[in-house]
């Protein structure tokens, strides 16, 4: 990770990690699809990830 994460970024990250959608996120962490669309643009920006994908990826190898 290049930045730290906010609280919210960082839980938003762990279901971005396991390759659930925004919806899919915003269901889960009761909140609402924009501001989940927000906080991945900004875990990916911050993780220097360029792709959803890669951003799992790298989470997995981190742990």
């Amino acid at each position: 990770m290049q930045q730290s994460l906010s609280e919210a970024e960082q839980r938003v990250a762990k279901q971005l990690a396991q390759g659930l959608s925004d919806k899919e996120i915003a269901l889960k962490l009761e909140l609402e699809p924009k501001t989940v669309r927000n906080h991945v643009r900004t875990v990916l920006r911050k993780a220097g990830a360029e792709s959803r994908t890669k951003f799992a990826l790298a989470f997995h190898d981190a742990v």
